[in-house]
């Protein structure tokens, strides 16, 4: 869940998750669960509040963070190891 006035980080897991943690509290305030294996990078966009990772399950998806759901599946070739958002 996006929280407006907070600084938030992402993090990506081998256990084929993404968390979303609260600076000020060190607390984990989501989850999210889509990929089927392990996700190797997380890049955050400010200015759409999505975030966008890649894993070795060979898929690049979009999240809302706001719904804390996945809006895309890309599909690649091979394991995807590093993900960015241009400007």
């Amino acid at each position: 869940m996006w929280l407006e006035n907070t600084k938030q980080i992402v993090s990506a897991s081998d256990d084929h998750t993404i968390k979303v943690w609260d600076l000020a509290s060190g607390q984990c305030t989501s989850t999210l669960e889509d990929h089927k294996g392990v996700v190797n990078s997380v890049h955050w966009s400010d200015k759409t509040k999505q975030l966008v990772s890649g894993s070795d399950d060979k898929t690049i998806k979009i999240w809302d963070l706001a719904a804390g759901q996945c809006l895309a599946t890309l599909l690649n070739s091979t394991e995807v190891k590093s993900v960015a958002w241009a400007p």
